[in-house]
């Protein structure tokens, strides 16, 4: 479980923060002094500061502001922090946790600060060779190793989130995608380009995604950047492109890595071959754990290979090794080439324990006594036992493996060990009692972890539970315990030490030495560190007054006296809080220079360099007032172009400044102009439907649109739109009229001639009502016309049809009438003449009806009974 800091006091926040705030340099989180920002991500943001209690530097990430208040993100920030205690105890490789804080200014894990460089880092710069990469590859293993063991899966392996420090024993960082081995695949969580195939599907995943990711991040590491940049310059884009790009490649089974020694001819084919492996998108192919990716690099990289056994050489460029950080030497940061055994020694570290007090009766021996004689005797016992068969001798096998790992201090290795050989399922008596066994060697070696890890709680429980439970013998119990107690009460002193040390008490922090000297709870190298520290911090009281001066002039803006302060104490010691406080002198002077033009060029309407010295001073030093301050210069500078853009006619540039203005600030003068703005924009569309509508003919629609624009008009443009209307009411009134003519509703028609006069109409409608009254006049003789040839009067009928004729001549219609009457009478005398044997008469008449219709079978049938006839007659011949 994690310690909280002490509530915060008015000092340190100077009143309520919102959840989320950003720290600056010289802020306080609880004991922690805040030297400086070092990252910033999607989720969280890293800060490097001090522990003054304990003299130590520490990395602080506190969860984005924009996840603060979300309580999902917030149990994952947690989880994360959880995750991280239970795994960093068992792996060097893992960034270790010292305590989650949980503060009114959001959420905070503290953790060890790492110096180095992000394995990023190094590839972007070409700064990784072959011996460095196989450091790193292996490191990352170690650490995978743990994670997995603890049940979890990273599901963000990737270059950002893998240190490199000086001695390039690789660490894993970053575990806020971790997740429960099992857990359901989530293509919303990671990083793309370097997800495993399965995180694309649904289905639960295990420890094979981070084996996958870390075969990519192995393949870009040893390819060198150009020849890796060259191979996916396709797959690079746009965030979401790129990012659908690599979701693409990485479910596509067509499409694999090339060989890394085909790609990097200096890579030997073994690594190659592991490479390929790792990131095999099938999972039949890849390595089903990380325990058989680091038995092929022990295997292949063995101790004593060296640069030429395995052929190395520089990998990207000539760079003999991974470079130092900043501050440390390179022959520091040296390390054999060739193999990974200086990484995998880390699995059994053999330093001694330290020396326990001589007044006491148990020594290290009897503790190293105690926990070999419990191995042998369980060596003994289950190498009697599982002999008769292959489970057995699993069983011991892997027993005696935790014994070695117990006996060499690599508890975590030994927990695994024992924890697995207490549950292997062997039947048996001799199964029985060897699972026994392993389950109180377990006990020890959780005991031994905890103690080693401080915390001496959990190990004397773990003691507890062997000796009561588990039925470990007292004389096996009693120099475990006894180790225990010690190193609580070595850890208490040096801690107490260190409080007097920060609080100035230097003589009483001398007492404590002498104490653990005189109890023999002191080794020499112990005893002269503290020793040291103590004379240090004797010397650092001028140190700690230039400092305190030089505070006390930054905070009166004093930015002069406040440099020579921080700089007399950086003379005095070098130390990272002094160069920290030059920096953020550096930093507020810069940006009360930078605040002070904006505030300038304000005073002056200048918008844009009030705005451009504003944004440089947030981004200096992030703010909410900072942001705000910009906001409202930016918000104001769009405003001016927006008016301006407006007055000049422009009026969807108009529309975007006040819209860009709002975005940044609520300017009342802005929503106005927007409202003008969309007002006009608004009645310039009416207006364009309006002609539209009147360009092709639909008037009613054009004077609706019109209409519509004139009750919503500006002043200045209301004339304009008046014309419109009243051009749209005379085409609608002619309109009207001809409709209402053609209809032959002729006294309508005339009423709306007569209103299209009196809306202006000229001529054109004169000359539409004396059509309509010729229309009308002929319209009255045709149907005069159609009821005397209804009634058979056909020669009164014919009359009517033709003076109508006169008054249109050449009309088809008419024509067609006067044809119709001629039809009947020419049929009519015809038949009569017929009937009366007149038959070259009726010859005559009944041709011309059948001239005038043709299709008329009857008059064709009377046409040849007269030429018959008529053909009969005397002389007809």
């Amino acid at each position: 479980m994690t310690s909280p800091t002490r509530p915060l006091q008015p000092a340190d926040a100077g009143g309520a923060s919102p959840a989320g705030e950003s720290l600056a340099a010289g802020a306080r989180l609880g004991k922690y002094e805040i030297i400086e920002r070092v990252g910033r991500g999607g989720m969280a943001v890293i800060y490097k500061a001090r522990d003054p209690l304990l003299n130590r530097i520490v990395a602080i990430k506190q969860i984005g502001a924009h996840l603060a208040d979300d309580s999902r993100w917030r149990d994952r920030f947690r989880q994360e922090a959880q995750v991280i205690a239970r795994i960093a105890v068992t792996s060097r490789h893992v960034v270790n946790i010292h305590e989650l804080v949980e503060d009114p200014r959001g959420l905070f894990i503290v953790m060890e600060f790492v110096e180095g460089h992000s394995l990023a880092t190094l590839i972007r710069e070409n700064r990784v060779d072959l011996q460095s990469g196989l450091d790193v590859l292996a490191g990352v293993c170690l650490g995978l190793r743990a994670v997995h063991a603890a049940g979890v899966i990273h599901r963000d392996i990737k270059p950002g989130n893998i240190i490199v420090p000086p001695d390039r024993r690789a660490k894993i960082a970053d575990f806020g995608l971790a997740a429960p081995i099992g857990s359901e695949a989530s293509m919303a969580l990671g990083t793309t380009k370097y997800m495993a195939p399965e995180l694309f599907q649904s289905g639960p995943i295990d420890c094979r995604v981070d084996i996958y990711s870390l075969g990519l991040v192995a393949f870009e590491m040893f390819a060198g950047r150009e020849a890796y940049d060259r191979l996916f310059a396709e797959l690079r884009g746009d965030g979401r492109s790129e990012a659908m790009r690599w979701m693409n490649w990485h479910l596509r089974t067509d499409l694999v890595l090339p060989r890394l020694d085909a790609v990097n001819p200096l890579i030997p084919p073994v690594l190659a071959e592991i490479v390929a492996q790792m990131a095999a998108k099938s999972l039949g192919v890849r390595y089903a754990n990380i325990d058989a990716v680091i038995l092929d690099l022990k295997r292949s990289f063995p101790p004593g290979a060296g640069a030429a056994a395995a052929g190395a050489t520089s990998i990207g460029g000539p760079v003999a090794a991974v470079a130092p950080a900043s501050g440390v030497s390179a022959a520091s940061s040296a390390a054999p080439t060739g193999a990974v055994t200086g990484v995998f020694e880390d699995e059994a570290p053999t330093a001694p324990m330290p020396a326990p007090s001589p007044l006491r009766k148990v020594r290290r021996k009897h503790l190293i006594w105690a926990g070999s004689a419990l191995a042998a005797v369980i060596v003994v016992v289950v190498s009697l036992a599982v002999a008769r068969s292959g489970k057995l001798e699993a069983l011991r096998q892997t027993y005696g493996e935790g014994v070695a790992a117990y006996r060499a201090a690599d508890y975590a290795t030994a927990i695994a060990r024992y924890r697995e050989a207490a549950q292997m399922d062997v039947s048996g008596s001799e199964a029985a009692e060897g699972r026994k066994l392993a389950a109180q060697g377990l006990a020890l070696a959780e005991a031994q972890a905890a103690r080693m890890r401080g915390d001496f709680a959990e190990a004397l429980s773990k003691l507890k539970e062997a000796e009561e439970r588990l039925g470990v013998k007292r004389t096996v119990i009693e120099p475990v315990r006894v180790a225990v107690l010690e190193a609580q009460e070595r850890e208490e002193a040096r801690a107490r030490f260190t409080q007097l040390l920060a609080d100035g008490e230097l003589e009483q922090a001398s007492t404590v030495i002498r104490d653990l000297e005189e109890r023999a709870l002191l080794d020499s190298a112990a005893a002269t560190e503290m020793k040291d520290q103590l004379e240090q911090a004797r010397g650092r009281s001028t140190y700690f007054a230039q400092l305190r001066k030089a505070r006390q002039a930054l905070d009166r803006g004093d930015f002069d006296n406040a440099m020579k302060f921080a700089q007399a104490a950086e003379a005095l010691q070098p130390t990272e809080e002094a160069a920290g406080l030059l920096k953020s002198i550096r930093l507020e002077k810069q940006y009360s220079e930078e605040v002070k033009k904006g505030d300038e060029a304000l005073a002056v309407a200048d918008f844009k360099s009030a705005a451009t010295h504003y944004l440089e001073a947030n981004r200096l030093k992030p703010s909410a007032v900072g942001e705000s301050r910009y906001k409202r210069v930016k918000a104001r500078e769009h405003l001016a172009a927006g008016l301006a853009a407006r007055d000049s006619g422009r009026l969807l540039d108009a529309r975007m400044q006040f819209e860009e203005s709002l975005k940044h600030d609520e300017l009342p003068e802005a929503r106005r102009g927007l409202e003008r703005v969309l007002t006009l924009l608004t009645l310039q569309e009416q207006i364009d439907a309006g002609q539209k509508a009147a360009d092709s003919g639909d008037w009613e629609e054009a004077l609706k649109k019109w209409q519509a624009a004139l009750d919503a008009a500006v002043p200045d443009r209301a004339d304009e739109i008046r014309a419109k209307v009243a051009l749209a009411q005379l085409q609608v009134a002619i309109g009207r009229g001809d409709r209402l003519a053609a209809e032959k509703q002729w006294a309508e028609a005339r009423k709306a001639y007569e209103e299209a006069l009196r809306l202006g109409g000229g001529d054109d409608v004169k000359r539409r009502i004396r059509e309509m009254e010729l229309n009308q006049q002929i319209a009255a003789l045709l149907e005069q016309g159609d009821a005397a040839r209804d009634a058979g009067r056909l020669s009164q009928a014919l009359k009517l049809y033709r003076d109508a004729l006169k008054l249109r001549q050449g009309d088809p219609e008419i024509q067609g009438r006067i044809d119709d009457v001629n039809y009947r009478q020419f049929k009519a005398s015809g038949t009569r003449k017929l009937q009366a044997g007149q038959y070259r008469a009726a010859l005559a008449d009944l041709r011309q009806a059948l001239r005038l219709r043709p299709d008329d079978a009857e008059v064709a049938r009377m046409v040849e009974e007269a030429e018959k006839k008529a053909s009969e007659e005397p002389g007809g011949g």
